[in-house]
């Protein structure tokens, strides 16, 4: 199944709690970040995402997956980056992304 997710930019993460993206709900880092199609990371952190109904996730240290129930309204606290490559945030960066309003209503692909 191709989940649909738009990219909203890259955001800071000041490491400050609660951070912007408070939940780390999958870590791809160890071996497991697809370093040849990073979208394939991407793609299992929206899998992520949906399964915990976050509509708003993000991408930080190329294979840490972060959301949080309230991420739509905390994502950008901590201002926008410049420290994103490739559809990821490096290290103190979030790269956000929005899951598509239908997915997450179990109404589409």
């Amino acid at each position: 199944m191709k989940i649909r997710y738009e990219p909203i930019g890259c955001f800071a993460d000041s490491m400050v709690k609660p951070r912007p993206l408070p939940e780390l709900i999958k870590n791809f880092r160890g071996g497991r970040i697809d370093w040849k199609n990073l979208n394939n990371t991407i793609e299992a952190c929206a899998k992520e995402a949906l399964k915990k109904r976050y509509q708003y996730f993000g991408l930080q240290f190329y294979g840490e997956c972060w959301s949080g129930p309230e991420a739509h309204s905390t994502y950008d606290r901590d201002g926008t980056s410049k420290r994103c490559s490739h559809g990821v945030g490096k290290r103190r960066a979030n790269f956000v992304y929005k899951l598509d309003g239908k997915v997450l209503a179990g109404k589409g692909e």
